[in-house]
This record gives C-alpha cells, structure tokens and sequence, in this order.
C-alpha cells in the first residue's frame, strides 16, 4: 500500500504578455516588465532575464558586447543596376567577433550532438544554418544555445546573459509566424522548437539552489508544455520536413524505434507493479500505466545506443514532450506516484550525463525528489538510487 497523499490544488491560470520575460512566458503568467527584474521573479526569488539583458547593455569590456542587430545577409546589398558600385546598407561592413564565435561554436561543437549519428550530423547542421539565415528567429535561438553550451562548459556571465537575449528574441521572432505556419516555414518552426527544447530543459535543470522545488516542477513543466504546443501546431507538415535534407535520418530514426519494440527490456517491471498495487483512482493507474510504458521505451533506445551516441541530445527529453497531459496534470499537482515516475526518467537522463546538454541532470532531479518525498517514499526509489548512486542519508529532506 502506498502512502497517503494529499491532493494538490488545481492549477491557477493567467493572461500573458508578449513582452514579458522568458521566466515567465514559461510558467504562463503575466509579466508586469518591470526592470531590472519582473515582480514576478523577484516574489518567487527566481532568476529574471531582465537583468540578464541589463548586463549585456551595460558592459564594457570587449568580450561583453550586447547583442546588436544581426549584419544584412549578402542578398540585402542591391544593385543599382549600372556597372557604378553596389549599395552597401549601413553597418553591413560591421563585424561582431563574439556572435562569429557562437555560430561557428554551434556548427562545429554544438550541432554534432544533435542527431546521434555521424553520418546525418552534415546534413542536419546545413538544413538548420540554411534555415536560419532565412528565419532570424531561428538564428538567434541557434546563438543563445551556443552561448548557454560555453556557459555551461566554463560558467561566464556574459554568455549567460547572451543566451536569456538570444532566446527572448526569437521567442518573440516565434510569436510573429507561430499563427501562420505553411508549408514554406514549417522547417523553420520544427528546427527551432528542437533548439528551444534543448536550451528550455538545460535551463530548468541547472536552475540555482535557491529556487523551491515547486518553482523548479513548474518550470520542467512549462518546458514540456511549450515544447507541446509548437508540436501539435508543426504536426500536420512532418512530411515536409521529411523531403528536406534529414529525410533520411527521420527515416532512420524510425526503424530504430521501431527495432526497439521487439526487444523491450525490464527497468520498469518493479515500478509498474508499484502503481498496479498503490491506492489510487483507476483513471490515475491508466494514466500511470500509459506514461511508464513511454518511459520503458526510453530505457530500451538508450540500451541500444552505443556509449558515444549516448552524448548527445537526441531524443533525450522527448518522454517529457510525449507525456500525457493528464500526467502532466498529476505531476503539476505533485503527486507522489507521478514524482516517482519522473524520478525513474531521471536514470535515462544519468546515462546520457555526457552529453553537454544534460550534465548532472538525472543526478539533480533525483536528489530534489527525494528531498521532496521524504523517507517515506523510500522503497518506491531503491532502483532509481541504486542506478544513480544517491542514498536517503545523504539527503536533506524538505520540511
């Protein structure tokens, strides 16, 4: 028999607005824009963005520049139409070392973790600078996750800050196409909301110390359902995206997974039969059932990936995207079964710790957890601890 648990109360909604910071467009709740950090923020003792974007337009040493306009492409600069010279746009001429360094440290260092598969890694870095160079939205997530890799790799404020400027620009660039997307830029929204993805669960998982672990469930969450929405309204042009340069790595992606449900493994049996016996509604058991089963698919990907392909992004928080909003709902509320489920994804994020993106990940998230649950909740994490090497005794628990 499980626990007693209480029940959460329902989730409280808001209006948005467009120019709010990213903090809060992820927890979907109005931003009163207050500089240098939102009411909002500064109550919950959350980082605000705005004060990102206020230290990159006050520095002055030359490797914290702000973020300028991007330079006009080279189909901007027009012929007058004699042999006398071009007309050059003013500040085509200008040249910005650092966003040089963050695109040449995205093509060579960043996008080779996205697919998982040398031989696809070409293709997939031409169709998304391509892409990017037509759609500056994508450009400027594309620099805001090379400046949150160097950040992560080497902590440095400036990158810190480039990467919230970057992503709230292209957010906003989002916002502008997201109501009509066609055939002509669906490309564009499916590449940006794999950046995005990346960029918004890097953020939420290396979230500061200070922050609750109410706050910090609520921003996994808005990652998840950000990541859901721009899904449901790209669904309907996946074939487009399949004639592109990818098609054959989407192509292989499919026999993969497919290959994987002929030898699905057992790390989820202990966990299933928990959930089978705990004292819950049917409808939360279903709902459980349904959302382990997508995670026992996660377990086998990663099992038959090889150790190298293991450090990267690919498919790495899809479960989350993929999870039902009814599991969202359960986990939203804090429940403990669904807490328990998440803390077993942290295991497939601890295999896949070699990767940039994903860190200590699996090891963060467990221990926050536990700190949550408690050491009555103890028997129902003995795999996950035992995968990630984390001991109650070790824990603070949350009072």
């Amino acid at each position: 028999m499980a626990p007693s648990q209480g029940r959460g109360k329902p989730r409280t909604y808001h209006t948005k607005s467009r120019g709010g910071c990213i903090t809060c467009k992820k927890r979907h709740i109005k931003c009163d824009q207050k500089r240098p950090a939102c009411t909002n923020c500064t109550t919950r003792r959350l980082h605000c963005p705005f004060q990102d974007t206020a230290v990159v337009r006050t520095s002055t040493s030359p490797s914290d520049h702000k973020s300028p306009a991007l330079v006009p492409s080279p189909s901007a600069i027009e012929s007058n139409g004699n042999d006398a010279s071009p007309t050059i746009p003013q500040g085509a001429t200008d040249i910005c070392l650092i966003q040089l360094d963050l695109y040449n440290h995205f093509a060579f260092h960043v996008c080779p973790t996205f697919t998982g598969q040398a031989r696809h890694d070409e293709s997939y870095r031409n169709l998304m600078i391509k892409t990017a160079f037509k759609y500056h939205f994508v450009l400027h997530e594309m620099l805001g996750l090379a400046a949150l890799s160097k950040h992560l790799s080497c902590p440095n404020e400036t990158y810190k800050a480039l990467a919230a400027s970057f992503q709230e620009k292209a957010i906003a660039g989002l916002d502008d196409i997201l109501t009509k997307v066609d055939s002509e830029n669906c490309v564009a929204v499916i590449t940006f909301a794999h950046l995005i993805g990346v960029h918004s669960f890097c953020d939420t998982f290396s979230m500061g110390p200070n922050v609750t672990f109410s706050d910090f469930l609520e921003a996994l969450i808005g990652s998840a359902q950000l990541l859901r929405g721009i899904n449901a309204v790209v669904r309907p042009f996946w074939s487009d995206l399949a004639a592109t340069e990818v098609g054959e790595f989407m192509k292989d992606a499919i026999a993969r997974r497919d290959s994987y449900a002929d030898r699905p493994g057992d790390e989820t049996a202990s966990l299933l039969m928990l959930i089978q016996n705990a004292d819950i509604s049917e409808s939360s058991r279903q709902t459980y059932g349904d959302t382990i089963v997508w995670l026992q698919r996660c377990f086998d990907e990663v099992r038959a990936l090889e150790p190298e392909h293991r450090a990267t992004t690919n498919t790495a928080f899809v479960w989350l995207i993929m999870s039902s909003p009814a599991y969202l709902q359960l986990l939203d509320e804090a429940r403990p079964e669904a807490l328990v489920i998440l803390a077993n994804f942290a295991v497939v994020l601890h295999y896949r710790r070699d990767c940039w993106a994903i860190g200590n990940s699996g090891y963060t998230l467990l221990r926050s957890i536990m700190s949550h649950l408690g050491r009555q909740w103890k028997q129902w994490l003995v795999w996950p601890q035992s995968q990630i090497g984390i001991d109650h005794v070790d824990v603070a628990i949350t009072p």
